[in-house]
């Protein structure tokens, strides 16, 4: 986050910090970019203002050096942008605290002038405290910015009076007087500084004071200018003599908002939009999905704006109602509009809202939406100072509405700490309501743990949240989140009070389920299927039997019911159900009789995914990146395929196994490939051999050799019974990585040269290159370096030439072990450091981890031990987080660097800079 101000001296702060920006001609360009933002600045004015008019031979040049070094200072977060017209800044209006200030001065100015004082008080504090001094302090001696720089303490001395007469009308008085004497000092001239000076002291019950002030005035401006005082500080004058000054009257709070019965809790953000939001639209709709506590932060907000419509703020609930043409006589009835013969009610409604400056909150629109639509459409067009907050399961749709969905609570993840878990929104809404259930709640760590975990389970949804809280009398935490699995039956409140549909999870469900057309209702129940999200395309093939067309439309409108969660990754729009609605959809699902059919389409429709994904070669990391995005599905369709007996299982895991090797996720991927493996029995089909084999470079990675020559073993038994050279050539694969791991050099160069054979037989040249580096990498090790080089250096123009970044990353981490043992440390340095680079952009977080222990080993050779030790902690900690083995790579290097290591810094020291390598890894 990054933040510009300019109303003091000129400051850049990034994330809470200043920015260094340089000397004063950098300063000054910055706000001479910052006061036209984002239109350009031509160059020669640029110039002109930076040098007074007098630019030196070559000014462009600096003046392109000088933007230069703003970029870089400024980075992304603020772009400066070059065209015909001249530079350009980049930046959001509200980074600004000019234009904060501004706007904040200008709304309030508006809200006095309509009579909202509270509202006007409020926004003309806010922009006073982002006042820290003179605009351009320092810096605005000429030219642009200090014509800016008055422009912008004029409009500060104006916010200033209208902040004192906000005060003034809301009733305060003697507060004031002490400022506005200082004000009258420092600005003699204005006038109204006078008058509310004289104001203030009669009202604080000085009449002789104030009678003083009006001399004091008419002196100094006969004195200074040969003025008399205006016309209305003769008038206050008269009305002073005469005891006719009104007294101030604060705005009387009409409404009929139900007093709160619970604390409210968080929703902070919300608020603060929610109030933004209604000081300058004027129909604003929260939407989203049933139980995300639209009615409650409606009424919050509402209750924080009394006083700022003059004639009141309204609460009209529609959820009572059944028929569309009771709407406008219940906004009628709640007005007290007595309807009149002769003329239709609407109309009436119009007549006597046409000049009524208040809040409307109407309620619970989405079962009368069409309705709602139509009469807001009608009102604010009729009546300019109406406003209409509205809760609703979607926007209302009427031209100028502001739809602000209202997402569920916040959820912190499972290793947050206590104090985190304390500042949680919803953990302290679970708390909050358990303690309303049972006085007597522990917030110890372990049940601060529980209440976010149940927190979690339930999406962070507060209405569910307040329902499992409720059930806190009766039930410790644990026993209340082991109950979530059957949350529709479990969380049932008995509270009389409550609207019917929020007594029970289910009611709130129904509610909105109700409301859907028969097509979205059987669209909605066959998404239970998906687990982690869903895209377009998955919708198109498991829910609506591959017909793209219908899924657009569905899916939009689902959206819009708040029934559906859209989430933008990397261009793409995927889409998920909160686990509450998911597993009211499972449900319906259920007793539609449809599970077995969708889960069916859902487990081929994901091995069709899952077999086409590209997990080695160019396109691996797009390969990895769907994988990602799908393994929850994956996941489902497996556990699907084991409960019914279909062929799925194997398929999934020998289309898997590179994916899980990749990232790291070796015990879950060892575990469903040996389940796999041990349900299909002994197959010679290629997904049961790529399985197995697949399962020996897990077992590999993690040091179970013995459980690796079984496999292998196999592998061959299978290459024996049906000729196949691909299984030969897997099973002497990881024979020869077993030999390499246990220095049986020979063995290793035997089976590695057969590999390659078999490879070259097979003409696959991605095959051919990776037998190419295993005999490469047994050279390596067995101390043969010159021998591994030249076949190496092939390994890695054969990748880069295909844009294989994993397996350019083992050929650098390879020839940075060659380089390092030949005493090239520079060489080396550069060689580990891109292997580490390659094996992060596709998220081989093993190998991230091997070159990180080639770096320690550089670092200890130039005798920088303690860095050494620092990366040694970052290696270890990457390769325990993946399970994998340290003996992947150079077995001998680790001990070596870590022994010299502890030999230079001593025991203590070695210890605390490896554990904050480890941190500094933990936390990246």
């Amino acid at each position: 986050m990054i933040e510009f101000r300019v109303l003091g001296p000129i400051e850049v702060i990034r994330d809470g910090s200043p920015v260094a920006l340089g000397g004063p001609r950098q300063r000054v360009l910055l706000a001479l970019l910052l006061v036209d933002a984002p239109r350009p600045v031509p160059i020669d004015r640029l110039a002109d203002e930076l040098w007074h008019g007098d630019p030196p031979d070559g000014a462009a040049t600096t003046l392109r050096a000088y933007l230069s070094k703003l970029r870089s200072v400024l980075g992304a977060d603020a772009a400066i942008t070059s065209s015909g017209a001249g530079y350009a800044l980049e930046v959001a209006g509200d980074d600004v605290d000019a234009t904060r200030f501004e706007r904040l001065a200008n709304e309030g100015h508006e809200a006095l002038e309509r009579g909202a004082t509270r509202r006007a008080a409020l926004r003309l504090r806010s922009a006073l405290e982002i006042w820290r001094g003179p605009a351009f302090a320092g810096d605005s001696d000429e030219g642009v910015l200090r014509t800016e720089a008055q422009r912008l303490e004029d409009l500060h001395v104006s916010a200033l009076e209208d902040r004192i007469e906000a005060d003034l009308a809301l009733g305060e008085a003697a507060e004031l007087v002490d400022e506005l004497e200082g004000l009258v000092r420092d600005y003699p001239y204005r006038e109204r500084l006078w008058r509310q000076l004289m104001l203030a002291l009669y009202r604080a019950e000085r009449q002789t004071d104030a009678l003083g002030v009006y001399r004091r005035a008419r002196h100094l401006l006969d004195e200074e200018l040969g003025l008399e005082p205006g016309e209305e500080l003769q008038r206050l004058e008269q009305a002073i003599l005469r005891h006719e000054v009104p007294a101030a009257r604060p705005p009387e709070e009409r409404h009929n908002l139900p007093a709160p019965v619970s604390s409210f809790v968080g929703r902070e953000t919300e608020l603060a939009d929610i109030d933004r939001l209604l000081g300058t639209r004027r129909l604003v709709t929260l939407s989203g999905v049933g139980g995300v506590g639209k009615t409650r932060l409606a009424l919050e907000a509402a209750s924080r704006a009394l006083g700022e419509s003059p004639d009141g703020v309204f609460l009209v609930d529609l959820s009572a109602l059944t028929e569309r043409a009771l709407v406008d006589r219940q906004i009628a009835n709640v007005l007290d509009i007595r309807e009149q013969p002769g003329a239709p009610l609407v109309e009436q409604l119009l007549v006597r809202l046409r000049d009524a400056d208040l809040l409307i909150v109407l309620d619970n629109c989405e079962h009368l939406r069409e309705t709602c639509a139509d009469l807001c459409g009608r009102l604010l067009a009729s009546c300019p100072r109406l406003r209409v907050l509205a809760t609703s399961r979607e926007a209302l749709g009427v031209p100028g509405e502001v739809d602000y969905p209202v997402p569920p609570l916040p959820v912190p993840s499972s290793g947050a700490d206590p104090d985190d878990l304390r500042a949680s929104e919803a953990v302290r809404l679970f708390l909050a309501r358990a303690s309303d259930a049972q006085a007597r709640r522990s917030d110890a760590p372990e049940a601060l743990a529980t209440a976010a975990r149940i927190c979690r389970d339930l999406d962070g949804l507060p209405l569910a949240i307040e329902l499992a809280a409720a059930r806190a009398k009766a039930f410790s935490f644990e026993e209340i989140a082991s109950r979530l699995d059957d949350r529709f039956q479990f969380l049932v409140s008995w509270r009389r009070l409550s609207p019917a549909r929020h007594r029970t999870l289910r009611a709130t469900m129904d509610w909105s389920y109700e409301l859907l057309s028969d097509d979205e209702r059987r669209l909605l129940d066959r998404l239970a299927v998906f687990a982690g999200g869903f895209t377009l395309v998955d919708v198109a093939a498991v829910c609506l039997d591959g017909l793209d067309g219908g899924a657009d439309d569905l899916v939009a409108r689902l959206v819009e019911a708040s029934l559906i969660v859209p989430e933008e990754r990397e261009g793409e729009t995927r889409y998920r159900l909160l686990e509450t609605v998911r597993q009211y959809a499972a449900e319906r699902l259920e007793t539609n009789g449809e599970t077995v059919a969708v889960q069916r389409r859902h487990a081929d429709h994901f091995l069709t995914v899952a077999e086409s994904a590209e997990t080695r070669g160019a396109g691996q990391l797009r390969g990895l990146r769907q994988l990602d995005a799908d393994i929850d599905n994956m996941r489902a369709a497996a556990e699907f395929s084991i409960a019914s007996g279909v062929d799925t299982e194997i398929r999934l895991a020998a289309a898997l196994w590179p994916y899980w090797h990749v990232r790291g996720q070796l015990a879950e991927g060892r575990d469903r490939l040996e389940a796999a493996i041990a349900r299909e029995g002994a197959a010679a089909s290629g997904a049961y051999t790529r399985a197995v084999l697949g399962a020996g470079i897990l077992g590999w990675s993690v040091g179970d050799y013995g459980r690796v020559r079984v496999l292998a073993k196999e592998l061959f038994d299978t290459a024996a019974a049906t000729g196949s050279r691909w299984d030969e050539h897997a099973a002497n694969k990881l024979l020869s990585h077993v030999a390499l791991r246990e220095r049986d050099f020979a063995g290793a160069e035997r089976y590695s040269k057969r590999t390659l054979a078999l490879a070259r037989k097979l003409e696959s040249d991605h095959d051919v290159s990776t037998a190419q580096l295993n005999l490469a990498v047994v050279y390596l090790d067995w101390g043969k370096t010159e021998a591994a080089i030249p076949m190496l250096e092939d390994v890695l123009a054969y990748n880069r030439r295909n844009g294989i970044a994993e397996g350019a990353g083992f050929a650098l981490l390879n020839l940075g072990e060659a380089d390092y043992h030949l005493g090239d440390f520079a060489r080396a340095r550069l060689r580990f450091e891109e292997a580490r680079q390659a094996f992060e952009s596709v998220g081989f977080r093993a190998h991230v981890g091997h070159a990180l222990t080639g770096l320690a080993g550089v670092e200890a050779s130039s005798d920088r031990h303690e860095e050494a030790a620092r990366l040694l902690g970052r290696a270890d900690a990457v390769l325990e987080a993946v399970g994998a083995s340290k003996d992947d790579f150079d077995p001998t290097l680790a001990a070596r660097v870590e022994a010299e290591a502890r030999a230079s810094l001593g025991e203590d020291g070695f210890v605390a800079a490896y554990e904050d390598g480890r941190r500094s890894e933990t936390r990246g």
